[in-house]
């Protein structure tokens, strides 16, 4: 790529790329008695295959969403603490401290769902930087009724994650087939009514 623009091609981020070629048959002349040339009715075909994974080097990078957040309190009974698990299997070469705010009805952060960020272990890399195995991380999150209520009155949360390279100052490839999987569970303490 020393001699190519190639990079600054990609840079423009294209959605397509065409090819245009100029092609010469028998350079050399006819050096094979009549074997290497192409006759009008003979087709000729040819493929390009190219990779081109994503590339990249992260070093905190930061992704933020906002989602709804809408969690009922329960009738008929009372949570009065317990704990949420997070687990995640981890298929990227990163990774990730995350951590999730709670707002109210004014867009204001009232709490967390972490006392501090949590970590989301990278995926096991081969020699080459890919992917040979996906990481599980079980991260608990202690609830008290306190934190409970702020759920409940919770409209929106944040979530932010903050993404590392598995290998500090290389960069990286993705590819299509990698993938984080998470899913949260409770596990809580409930006081039924009588009534």
């Amino acid at each position: 790529l020393d001699n190519s623009n190639f990079v600054q091609l990609l840079e423009n981020l294209p959605d397509k790329i065409e090819l245009s070629l100029d092609l010469s048959s028998n350079p050399l002349g006819n050096i094979s008695c009549g074997n290497d040339f192409i006759y009008n009715n003979h087709g000729f075909k040819a493929e390009l295959n190219l990779e081109i994974p994503l590339s990249v080097y992260a070093h905190n990078l930061t992704l933020t969403d906002t989602i709804d957040f809408n969690l009922k309190k329960p009738e008929g009974y009372n949570i009065k603490n317990g704990s949420i698990t997070l687990i995640a299997d981890n298929g990227f070469p990163f990774s990730s401290a995350v951590q999730i705010f709670l707002l109210d009805n004014n867009n204001k952060i009232t709490d967390s769902l972490f006392v501090q960020s949590n970590m989301i272990n990278a995926a096991s890399l081969d020699a080459n930087n890919k992917v040979i195995s996906g990481k599980r991380s079980i991260i608990k999150i202690p609830v008290s009724s306190q934190k409970l209520d702020k759920m409940y009155s919770a409209e929106k949360a944040i979530v932010i994650a903050r993404f590392n390279t598995e290998h500090q100052g290389q960069y990286i490839g993705v590819y299509k087939d990698y993938s984080l999987d998470m899913k949260l569970t409770g596990d809580f303490n409930m006081l039924v009514n009588d009534n």
